[in-house]
């Protein structure tokens, strides 16, 4: 159970880290006009 809940952990950490970079990709491409 507690490797389950690991897992969990890093699954939603490289989500964030995912929705971040496309953020920022998304926010550079703008702002580079």
């Amino acid at each position: 159970m507690s490797s389950n809940n690991k897992s969990n952990e890093i699954i939603d950490l490289i989500s964030e880290i995912i929705i971040n970079f496309i953020y920022e990709s998304k926010s550079n491409n703008k702002s580079r006009q």
